[in-house]
């Protein structure tokens, strides 16, 4: 049931874009015509796209939300939500300056890192 409804639905998503391209190649309509289509159609299909990606982005925002260690939570929604104010509720203070380096992209909050491993794995995931 689920793969048929898939079937439908890429049909029915993929009728706006094949439909111009066969009149424009098999019945000789002008290419103006098919591009003026698609014109259209492109600009819903990137409406549609972009609210299923946000959908799926909120879907990691919500895994956050489960994590009980609550340094680990803030540090998970500081990323997702790229904000800091989330980083300052995190208490160790390499995990929240690792936090700031991260969601500000700036590699001055990496060396006041005192453990040299996450210092390093710090400056190394910034340029």
């Amino acid at each position: 049931m689920i793969a048929e409804l898939i079937v439908e639905f890429t049909i029915i998503l993929l009728a706006p874009i094949v439909y111009p391209l066969y009149l424009w190649k098999v019945k000789g309509a002008p290419a103006a015509q098919a591009f003026q289509h698609w014109k259209i159609f492109a600009g819903l299909y990137l409406l549609f796209f972009s609210l299923l990606v946000s959908h799926f982005a909120s879907a990691n925002v919500t895994n956050c939300y489960s994590i009980k260690d609550s340094d680990k939570k803030n540090y998970c929604l500081a990323l997702n939500h790229r904000q800091a104010s989330y980083c300052y509720s995190i208490k160790n203070r390499d995990d929240k300056n690792l936090c700031l380096a991260q969601t500000h992209q700036q590699r001055s909050y990496c060396y006041s890192i005192q453990e040299s491993d996450l210092k390093n794995q710090c400056l190394g995931m910034l340029k």
